[in-house]
């Protein structure tokens, strides 16, 4: 016989109806969404208290969908190097090419592109965490409580 953990086969009980499976679902994904929420926010109010504005000099890496490769130097002399996706040369020309980051002094590994840090909008984050990411999660769990149904069904 099969041994899975209970929370595993939470949803595989047949007592529960599709209703109470979809509130648990949105329950276990507003949770997460909260979670996530208030770390994304807490990082940023961090960088808007204890932000450092230095320039990271970036190049372009031309492979699938362009990279932008950039590196900067905290107070404390670290050199951190970091690669992301910029969307080919014309979207690296606009935002990569004169760069600069802004860092948590006491945590340099905590940083974001000025770009990302002055754009960021309270509004659209509560929209995107708490409408868009919510609904698709609560989808994806529920998608994944048919995946685990079968697989249990299948090890039974």
């Amino acid at each position: 016989r099969c041994r899975v953990p209970f929370l595993i086969t939470l949803f595989s009980t047949k007592r529960l109806t599709k209703k109470k499976k979809i509130f648990i679902s949105f329950c276990i994904a507003i949770v997460v969404v909260t979670f996530q929420f208030i770390l994304d926010r807490q990082e940023h109010l961090r960088l808007e208290k204890n932000g450092v504005i230095t320039n990271a000099p970036s190049t372009y890496i031309d492979r699938e969908l362009g990279y932008a490769h950039f590196s900067f130097v905290t107070t404390k002399g670290d050199t951190l190097k970091e690669t992301k996706k910029c969307g080919g040369k014309k979207g690296f020309d606009e935002v990569y090419s004169n760069m600069k980051v802004v860092y948590n002094a006491e945590n340099p590994k905590e940083f974001q592109t000025y770009y990302d840090f002055i754009s960021y909008s309270l509004t659209f984050r509560i929209i995107f965490f708490f409408f868009i990411y919510l609904i698709f999660l609560t989808f994806f769990l529920i998608i994944m409580d048919r995946n685990i149904r079968g697989l249990y069904n299948f090890f039974k």
